[in-house]
């Protein structure tokens, strides 16, 4: 029995332009730029220059991390940060770039791991500068939701289980008027923005569900996680006046 295999030109059509999407190439005349699928915190995907050839390549983020951290106010965290990823990939740091010298063989290599180095590096100092916000409004929230309700009322770093039955850890848990408010601290950062509001999502299927409150230290400084974070809660900024927050709690 013969068994015949058919082509299916479609479906090799759409892979062929899905490949070229998720990698692009711009060719200059002294350098080329790579553009892959993986992405920085602010939302960019990660690109690479490459020069010289044609034995021996340069492959650089052309300073896309040290951008990263510097819209975030960060930039004197990026040495030691990135000198660790460097290492950890078997490249370098030169000032502001990430670097790695390749041949033709190891080029595609290189390619990667510069991009991957230089998202590690970014991201890294994103969690850690978003972590010291969330802390910070978390302190100054405490103190202001113990003046608004009563220290009694008032539980900082409670602990409450979802209809999924996981505990989540949250900034403030407020008892008033025989309901409660879940008030949490987010940072623009991503893994801050969907943990809270995968959080959210999962008391709002409890029977006795709580009031989510999400606290930022500016909406306009969330961008397009705003809009992530206010389908799933109230949103509200670290400086909000009292009186909203009493208005939520009624």
């Amino acid at each position: 029995m013969t068994l015949s295999f058919i082509t299916n030109d479609g479906r090799d059509a759409a892979v062929r332009a899905a490949v070229r999407a998720l990698v692009t190439r711009e060719r200059g005349a002294n350098e080329d730029t790579i553009s892959l699928p993986v992405f920085h915190p602010s939302g960019a995907s990660a690109t690479v220059i490459v020069t010289g050839g044609p034995k021996t390549f340069k492959v650089s983020d052309g300073g896309q991390a040290y951008r990263e951290v510097e819209m975030i106010g960060a930039e004197s965290l990026f040495s030691r940060n990135a000198s660790k990823s460097a290492e950890a990939f078997g490249i370098a740091v030169v000032g502001k770039l990430i670097v790695g010298e390749a041949n033709p063989t190891s080029l595609a290599g290189y390619i990667a791991d510069v991009a991957a180095a230089s998202v590690e590096v970014s991201r890294r100092i994103a969690e850690r500068v978003g972590a010291r916000n969330e802390a910070a409004i978390e302190e100054k929230l405490y103190k202001r939701l113990t003046n608004i309700f009563g220290e009694s009322r008032v539980i900082s770093g409670a602990e409450i289980a979802g209809a999924s039955s996981h505990k989540w850890h949250i900034s403030a848990l407020v008892h008033q008027g025989g309901h409660d408010l879940v008030f949490e601290a987010v940072s623009a950062h991503h893994s801050s923005v969907y943990s809270s509001a995968t959080m959210f999502h999962d008391l709002a299927l409890l029977e006795r569900k709580p009031k989510p409150v999400a606290v930022v230290e500016s909406k306009a400084k969330m961008g397009a996680y705003l809009g992530i974070l206010a389908q799933a809660a109230n949103v509200i900024e670290s400086d909000a006046p009292d009186e909203l927050i009493r208005r939520l709690a009624a």
